[in-house]
């Protein structure tokens, strides 16, 4: 959604200016339009698996770009450090991607080359198991009085 907004209210003022400037088929508007792409591809991605060079390419040229259409200057950073967040975003040095984690486990599991009946699950079966998450039961505390215990009493 992020992208999107950014397309239509900061990339669309790009498009327009190389448009009145030197119509569809300048080279203002075909770059604009392949930088617009290398962003789409780039989203396409998992976080955990952008290329860096990538993302500091297109974040580059996003930069060049609206400096080029003279964007104000605090709507400038604001945009980009939003983009930076949406592509690269920065994680707590004591957090692991889970796909990371599970092909570390797996493959040190191979390595050992357990044979027992306790071994532990296969690959797949551990990413399924970290991605799912069953919740017993939910208690909420709110400020005023509990409706539940009055229709109880009612």
């Amino acid at each position: 959604m992020a992208i999107l907004n950014f397309a239509e209210q900061h990339w669309c003022k790009v498009l327009h200016i190389a448009h009145l400037r030197s119509g569809e088929s300048s080279i203002e508007w075909q770059q604009g339009l392949e930088i617009l792409d290398r962003l789409l591809e780039v989203i396409g991605f998992e976080a955990s698996t952008r290329s860096k060079t990538a993302v500091a390419k297109v974040l580059n040229d996003i930069r060049l770009r609206l400096e080029h259409i003279s964007i104000d200057a605090l709507q400038l950073a604001d945009q980009m450090e939003r983009l930076q967040f949406i592509l690269t975003p920065a994680r707590p040095a004591n957090v692991t991607d889970i796909a990371i984690k599970a092909k570390a486990t797996v493959k040190n599991r191979s390595k050992a080359a357990i044979k027992t009946e306790g071994e532990e699950p296969a690959e797949d079966q551990l990413a399924d198991q970290i991605k799912r998450i069953m919740i017993s039961r939910l208690e909420t505390e709110m400020p005023g009085e509990n409706i539940a215990d009055t229709i109880t009493r009612v």
